[in-house]
């Protein structure tokens, strides 16, 4: 068992957040403000201000865990992205009967 406890974040297509974990984990979801790229040291002082101190100290590059954008999928995506796999799936499984895949050579993914 791993000593770290995994913490699941789902965003909505509508901008809803969700957040899932152990009742031992205290989360908070925060949003900044919208700002030109200029103004984003301002965007970053206000959070600073505004969360509550015991959330100060984990704003730290250091303790970043991980970041990702939020972005539209859609049904089509979903599917394209099925039929992509299944593609290279075949395509891995043409390399391995015919015995052009070395041993150890990574396979196709995505």
């Amino acid at each position: 068992m791993s000593a770290r406890e995994p913490v699941l974040i789902v965003c909505h297509g509508d901008g809803y957040v969700e957040a899932f974990a152990s009742k031992t984990v205290d989360v908070r979801i925060v949003q900044l403000p919208s700002v030109a790229p200029r103004n984003e040291p301002l965007a970053e002082q206000y959070l600073e201000e505004a969360l509550p101190r015991r959330y100060r100290a984990l704003h730290f590059p250091n303790l970043l865990r991980a970041a990702d954008m939020v972005r539209r999928v859609t049904v089509a995506d979903l599917v394209k992205r099925h039929f992509d796999l299944a593609i290279l799936a075949g395509l891995n499984r043409v390399g391995e009967k015919e015995g052009t895949r070395e041993q150890g050579a990574a396979a196709w993914t995505l």
